[in-house]
């Protein structure tokens, strides 16, 4: 096992206390505090990702990708279009149906909530979903999912 890098660990400590802190105050209600914990939480995980990269070979970092990101993701859908048919079949006060059908429900699996989004002097571009995300990772690493 690697030896590891103490102050990584603090930071990445503060990080996560951060991210708790700011979505407890956030900016949603105005807070000053919450607004400064949002404009630096994230952007600490980001740095120490990639003080901590190592390159691989591509083949090997589109496997970790379907392992760490896809599987997890198809988990939580899965998980997802269960309540939300049993919710539907089952009505009551404490679950609500998170798609209104099996249909929205696989799409929004496939693709991802694409909606329009739009940045400052860019103009609007839609948002990859889950399919074209992996889609790039594939062509990116050209691998197959075999």
């Amino acid at each position: 096992m690697r030896k590891r890098i103490e102050w990584i660990d603090i930071a990445k400590g503060i990080a996560i206390l951060a991210v708790v802190i700011g979505h407890t105050l956030g900016p949603y209600n105005g807070q000053f505090f919450g607004s400064l914990i949002f404009a630096f939480h994230m952007p600490i995980f980001f740095m120490l990702s990639g003080y901590l990269y190592r390159s691989r070979p591509a083949r090997q970092e589109c496997q970790r990708g379907i392992i760490n990101l896809l599987l997890p993701y198809l988990a939580t859908a899965v998980v997802l279009l269960v309540v939300s048919a049993i919710a539907r079949l089952l009505p009551n006060p404490l679950l609500n149906a998170y798609f209104q059908s099996w249909r929205q429900g696989l799409i929004a699996t496939a693709y991802g909530p694409v909606r329009q989004c739009s940045i400052r002097g860019t103009g609007k571009f839609n948002r990859l979903g889950p399919c074209g995300s992996c889609s790039v990772c594939l062509l990116r690493c050209n691998c197959s999912m075999v």
